[in-house]
């Protein structure tokens, strides 16, 4: 993704002139300079582009990511293609390839896309606003507030009894399903999949399925640690190359109750389960990401540094998030890699109470069992929280 230069301007993306949009000002600036009929974002209906444009993550290197939801039930791959191309993105190949089978323009007649919202986009808005609720209500709001928001969301907006899907549009249809994806994402709570098997067997129904809906029921499993219907998924739909789960090996005791981690293991396709033990005199715990650039950033960092390198070598886990994607290989080459700031991953978040931000990077300072200090981030500016790590190595002994 190329970095920008200026502001970003109204005009074509083919055009020399142009700058991609890199920041919530310059989206600003776009639409306030260029006339909606000619955008590329007029494909979109009003409420998909809405959508669209709020779930772009901005961050201080331009853009962290997108939701394509909106984009793969609205638009043709070429349309797909144009929108992206504003903001400096590519599609993958995948993607587009889902949009060539199902959307509005191959299947005129059975996915009618409304220009107003109906009352089930109106219910599926106000559960993605839950959502963003940390964002909106700033850092101190924590996951367990969070998730709380979205299971009494999803109850008060989708769960008034059984609903006829007989009576429900397509475009509603996978508002349902993207409804039910959304609270298990946020909740890590499989009570949730029974609607999205109903959904996913309506969609079948109507020959509306594409394979993202696939890909995002097989992320649900893996995030819930459902791994048996995962694999089932995956050989019933081989063609989409669904990553296989990977052999797990139990190594701990019968009788520990504490919280634990998945080691990956460097020469085979497996996991080993371990327990970790927070009860040590001083351990830091660091949740981490290597989809996330300020988690690259603070581990390449502090490997790099001749003082907090050694001690985080000896003292600490880095921990990646409960998630849909496991990732063996390339947390096998980051750690070969990178053996001093090696990843393992979480396998149930709620063994970790002390944990109350999964936001990546966020370093955790124990002593004795006992949480002292929490550091949250790594900011651009090249040393990041350094001066607070080394205080908070210093509260709990691991620093003179």
């Amino acid at each position: 993704m190329a970095l920008l230069m200026g502001t970003a301007a109204a005009g074509n993306p083919s055009d020399e002139t142009y700058v991609p949009i890199q920041s919530r000002a310059d989206l600003q600036r776009y639409l306030e300079a260029t006339p909606i009929a000619e955008s590329p974002l007029s494909r979109l209906s009003p409420m998909g582009r809405r959508r669209f444009l709020e779930d772009i993550h901005f961050t201080e290197r331009g853009i962290g990511g997108y939701g394509f939801a909106d984009l793969l039930a609205e638009l043709r791959a070429d349309e797909i293609s144009e929108v992206l191309a504003l903001f400096d993105l590519h599609a993958s190949s995948g993607l587009l390839s889902d949009a060539r089978e199902v959307n509005r323009n191959d299947l005129p007649s059975r996915w009618p896309v409304p220009q107003e919202p109906t009352a089930i986009g109106r219910k599926f808005d106000q559960l993605r606003a839950l959502r963003r609720l940390p964002e909106d209500a700033g850092s101190g709001l924590t996951d367990a507030v969070r998730e709380q928001a979205m299971h009494d969301g999803y109850e008060r907006l989708f769960g008034a009894g059984p609903l006829s899907l007989a009576e429900v549009s397509d475009t509603d249809l996978d508002l349902l399903f993207r409804a039910a994806n959304m609270v298990i994402g946020i909740t890590n709570d499989p009570e949730y999949f029974d609607d999205m098997d109903r959904l996913l067997a309506e969609l079948k129904t109507r020959n509306l399925v594409q394979k993202d809906h696939y890909r995002v029921m097989h992320e649900a499993l893996v995030l819930t640690r459902n791994f048996d219907r995962a694999d089932a998924l995956a050989r019933t739909h081989p063609s989409l190359e669904l990553a296989a789960i990977p052999k797990i090996v139990d190594n701990v005791p019968m009788s520990y109750a504490g919280p634990t981690a998945w080691w990956v293991s460097q020469d085979r396709y497996q996991l080993v389960h371990q327990a970790v033990e927070l009860g040590a005199p001083a351990m830091v715990i660091v949740t981490a990401h290597l989809g996330c650039g300020y988690s690259r950033d603070a581990m390449k960092t502090i490997e790099s540094d001749p003082v907090l390198g050694p001690v985080f070598a000896k003292h600490a886990n880095w921990l990646a998030p409960q998630d849909g994607r496991l990732d063996i290989e390339l947390l096998q080459q980051w750690n070969r890699e990178h053996p001093a700031v090696e990843m393992v991953l979480a396998v149930d978040a709620r063994e970790w109470p002390a944990i109350d931000d999964w936001k990546t990077p966020t370093f955790y300072f124990f002593k004795n069992g006992e949480l002292t200090t929490k550091v949250s981030g790594w900011p651009l500016d090249g040393a990041g929280h350094r001066d607070d790590v080394v205080a908070a190595l210093g509260e709990i002994g691991l620093l003179e």
